[in-house]
């Protein structure tokens, strides 16, 4: 489990940030949790004005090592290389569908995480879930690697439904330490969406592909669209539907009462690899914001994401939205 902090004060030059990084120790060994603080400390440079605080909120939700582990660096353990690393999370996807977890290199203490809520926290109890999982076929299979990270785009289609997830899989030293997916059900079993590639893959930077996903995800707050840049023929699916074929048709959705609903966006990790990059993160809605509402729940909800965003030249050209459980 990892925990970052930030303090944001004010002095003499404008607002200013701390960063530090940790992560606990220990969580399989006893119920007490020991925060080991790695030396990782950012002072972000002064940010003038009224609106410095924000300012540097919104800076730390972009900074490139969100989602990452540092806790091996400056150790003598060599990385492992990309193909290597999709080869293990690969491991536990086909154990899924065959029901065997034998070859699955599991750390002893590995957690598995859905929406938020631990339900394994043992290599044991993760291999009694595939051994229960429904037999199914795994299609569509996407691997974006990021550090020790990597997260798994792709379609399972079981017997009474189809499951649409973005998976992401922790490894260190050649074990998996951690499994977080996000997921969405249609029992419908209607054809999947088409996910055209109408763009040439390109090397953006990392901190360029964050800024230009990251406006999207600003935009679900605001409720503007024109302030996301969009490809001109830029697409979004979400779980099972498309929604939205054209960069201005996506812009106009967000613009829609509906998305009034959309208080706030929390806890975003962006995992990057090239062009492409996928937000994890928790969305906050309150139904009552909805103009002319008269739902008997507007109750505010939190709700599990994952969304995939390709870049080209400084604009968004893919959207991929799996819009998980409630947490």
């Amino acid at each position: 489990m990892e925990r970052r902090e930030c303090d944001v004060f004010e002095d003499g030059g404008g607002h200013h940030a701390l960063f530090t990084f940790g992560r606990f120790e220990n969580q399989a060994e006893s119920d007490r949790q020991r925060l080991v603080v790695e030396p990782v400390e950012l002072d972000i440079p002064a940010v003038r004005g009224e609106n410095g605080p924000q300012l540097v909120e919104r800076g730390l939700q972009r900074l490139q090592f969100h989602g990452r582990d540092r806790s091996r660096e400056g150790s003598n353990v060599p990385p492992v290389d990309r193909t290597a690393l999709i080869a293990i999370a690969d491991s536990y996807l086909d154990a899924l569908t065959s029901r065997d977890p034998t070859g699955v290199p599991l750390a002893p203490d590995v957690t598995r995480s859905d929406h938020g809520a631990l339900v394994a926290s043992t290599a044991d109890a993760i291999r009694a879930i595939i051994e229960r999982e429904p037999v199914g076929e795994i299609t569509g299979r996407r691997h974006l690697v990021d550090d020790d990270s990597v997260v798994v785009t792709y379609d399972l289609d079981v017997e009474e439904a189809t499951v649409y997830l973005m998976e992401r899989f922790h490894i260190v030293d050649g074990l998996i330490r951690a499994i977080e997916p996000v997921y969405a059900i249609d029992t419908s079993k209607r054809p999947r969406p088409h996910r055209p590639s109408r763009y040439p893959t390109t090397a953006p930077g990392r901190d360029d592909v964050i800024a230009v996903a990251g406006q999207y995800l600003d935009a679900l707050v605001s409720h503007v669209g024109t302030d996301v840049p969009l490809a001109a023929e830029a697409w979004r699916i979400e779980n099972w539907h498309n929604s939205g074929d054209r960069g201005p048709a996506i812009a106009a959705a967000l613009e829609l009462d509906i998305m009034k609903l959309v208080a706030g966006i929390t806890d975003i990790r962006w995992y990057v690899e090239g062009d492409t990059a996928i937000a994890f993160y928790t969305l906050h809605v309150d139904p009552g914001l909805v103009p002319g509402s008269t739902a008997e729940d507007n109750a505010p909800r939190r709700v599990a994401m994952a969304e995939r965003f390709r870049v080209h030249q400084g604009t968004v050209c893919e959207i991929e939205a799996v819009i998980g459980a409630e947490m």
